[in-house]
């Protein structure tokens, strides 16, 4: 079973193309996406109607969950120095109904998919995040293995035969140079990021603490 994984889109209608060209040259027998579909990019509207009419599972991220409350609460200052984007009535109405956390059992594995943590939106997971971390992120999850998004850096973690994966961001990872995406391959547990303009596989160091 191969699982596309897709995080931190904001607003980036062209990447998310790229991502998904990339998930049907892979053949991935399903999508699934950990939150921040909107802000940033100019696409935000465009990018929610994709992922609803493809009906990829997505979890709420923090850029959605603000997009959604200042437009709500007619907020002039906006969070994170943004413009203020008003957003189409249907966008808002689905960013209010993506829900926290999403858990699964395929190939008998558990998995959760949550985008910052299990326990809140804003605590960054780093691959250079202490040890002490990462234990309370497995812990607190329960799953086998927990995907996250949130800091736009690709990520393979692994505890005593769990694992927290991140595929990065479509937009742009943290160096600003290319967006990745992400595959789990089941039962095997086997994890890949792919750059979405190349469609090549990006390296990372799988990490064990």
């Amino acid at each position: 079973m191969k699982i596309g994984i897709i995080s931190d889109i904001h607003g980036g209608l062209v990447e998310l193309i790229g991502a998904l060209a990339v998930f049907r040259r892979e053949q991935v027998d399903l999508i699934v996406c950990a939150g921040d579909l909107v802000d940033f990019g100019t696409w935000s509207d465009e990018v929610v109607k994709r992922i609803v009419d493809l009906q990829i599972p997505c979890v709420r991220g923090n850029h959605d969950r603000d997009a959604e409350e200042r437009q709500r609460l007619r907020l002039e200052q906006p969070k994170y120095g943004l413009p203020v984007k008003q957003l189409n009535p249907e966008t808002l109405l689905h960013l209010a109904e993506l829900p926290p956390q999403l858990r699964y059992v395929w190939e008998s594995t558990s998995i959760l998919l949550t985008h910052a943590n299990p326990w809140g939106d804003d605590t960054y997971v780093y691959p250079t995040s202490a040890p002490a971390l990462f234990h309370r992120v497995i812990e607190t999850s329960g799953a086998d293995i927990t995907i996250l998004g949130h800091t736009h850096r690709p990520m393979q973690i692994e505890s005593a035969g769990k694992l927290i994966l991140n595929a990065g961001s479509t937009s742009a990872n943290y160096d600003h140079t290319f967006g990745t995406c992400g595959i789990l391959v089941l039962p095997a547990r086997q994890f890949r990021i792919l750059n979405i303009q190349t469609g090549r596989d990006v390296a990372i160091t799988p990490q064990s603490v």
